[in-house]
């Protein structure tokens, strides 16, 4: 719960505090502790008890105590309530959480002993129904993934997304990240960290697939408790991915399941419904394609081929001619030439640009007017698409005299 709770646990019901919240598949093994000094602990004569006086859950896991046949199953597992309940003879128990469930359990609560029947000195009984009350704290550290800037503004480009993998307590049994890359989307690399620790592929973990990272036993060896995974996935954009390029991961550490994936049953919280109008943005890198047209002026349907642009990111560096990002030749069959560019991330979805002719088709005047071009990422290549017109006069020779002049 929220703040402490200070009720004694005496053995008998305790009502819990409202804000103590259930955690259900927690795993627990309860281990009869049935001798010391080889002889057997009978807890139905005054000899037994003696016998145990002074025993604590660390000291019984030694001589001269000797532990029996533990149960660790089904039956030893909380359920949606949070509890288990288990029907045991007579006898002194050594009960270890041992699992988490799909918890992110910060540290398995403390080992404990318990008698059946327990003493109550208070009400002068003995208890055969003895209610335990184990308590767990709880990360509230989330799965996350970013997506960074690309490594150029034009395709192909590398594009670095940022996972964090939120890690509880050991020991871990295993930790698999699943990326579903979006089919625009090439693997290129990663770099696994966990504080000073750089993890080693195929050493500590391995990468198959599309792409599934799963540690090897070394690995699990070397990843502390309670301290999160940073992993740099580095994916490249292909050549003439258009529009919104979104990104999910899940993650497995031991039983506990997290998803980006606001569909997903294991996104935090629930699946979420995509008309929720507060359905959460994925994170994306956007293009959009940036096509010029060239005519002659006054004729839209008469195209030339040749023209060649400079795209420019400022209308600074277009105006100087300098920085240029990228050239668009126009084809002499269409008239049309185009480039594919980065427009943002996430939710962003335009950008400006700015475009300048360099060379002009054979016979016609370049022109040194500068056009600035809103690229957009929509949900299909027609959508991403923007067509600017740009038209193109003849050059003119000198004046020649009138035929038959006197001149």
């Amino acid at each position: 719960p929220s703040q402490a709770w200070t009720t004694k646990n005496d053995g008998n019901p305790i009502d819990v505090p409202a804000g103590a919240v259930p955690l259900k598949g927690v795993q627990f093994k309860v281990t009869p502790v049935t001798a010391k000094d080889a002889v057997a602990i009978d807890l139905t004569t005054p000899a037994g008890w003696d016998a145990i006086q002074g025993a604590t859950a660390a000291g019984v896991q030694a001589a001269p105590w000797t532990l029996g046949t533990a149960i660790e199953d089904s039956t030893t597992k909380t359920g949606a309530d949070g509890t288990f309940t288990k029907a045991l003879p007579k006898g002194l128990y050594l009960v270890q959480e041992t699992g988490h469930g799909n918890n992110q359990i910060s540290g398995p609560a403390a080992d404990f002993l318990v008698t059946l029947p327990f003493p109550d000195a208070t009400n002068n009984k003995w208890i055969y129904a003895v209610h335990v009350y184990p308590k767990n704290d709880v990360s509230k550290e989330k799965l996350t993934k970013s997506v960074n800037d690309p490594s150029l503004i034009t395709q192909p480009a590398d594009v670095v997304w940022d996972i964090k993998v939120p890690i509880a307590a050991g020991p871990f049994d295993s930790i698999l990240i699943t990326d579903p890359l979006d089919s625009r989307l090439t693997y290129k690399s990663e770099v696994i960290t966990q504080g000073e620790t750089k993890f080693a592929k195929g050493t500590d973990y391995t990468v198959t697939g599309k792409i599934v990272i799963e540690f090897t036993d070394t690995g699990l060896g070397k990843v502390a408790s309670n301290t999160p995974l940073d992993i740099k996935l580095t994916t490249t954009v292909a050549e003439g991915s258009l529009g919104v390029i979104d990104n999910t991961v899940d993650v497995m550490v031991n039983d506990w399941k997290s998803s980006t994936d606001p569909s997903s049953p294991d996104y935090p919280g629930g699946p979420v419904d995509p008309g929720d109008p507060d359905y959460p943005v994925l994170p994306a890198t956007n293009w959009g394609k940036l096509q010029v047209t060239k005519h002659v002026t006054g004729d839209v349907t008469t195209v030339l081929g040749g023209a060649e642009f400079g795209v420019y990111a400022s209308a600074a560096d277009a105006a100087a001619g300098t920085s240029v990002v990228g050239t668009i030749t126009t084809d002499a069959a269409d008239g049309i030439g185009s480039l594919n560019l980065f427009v943002g991330n996430n939710d962003v979805m335009e950008k400006s640009y700015w475009i300048k002719e360099i060379k002009a088709p054979a016979g016609y005047v370049l022109s040194d007017t500068v056009r600035e071009v809103k690229v957009v990422a929509g949900a299909t290549a027609v959508d991403s698409t923007v067509n600017q017109l740009v038209p193109n006069t003849k050059h003119t020779g000198p004046m020649l005299p009138v035929t038959g002049s006197s001149g």
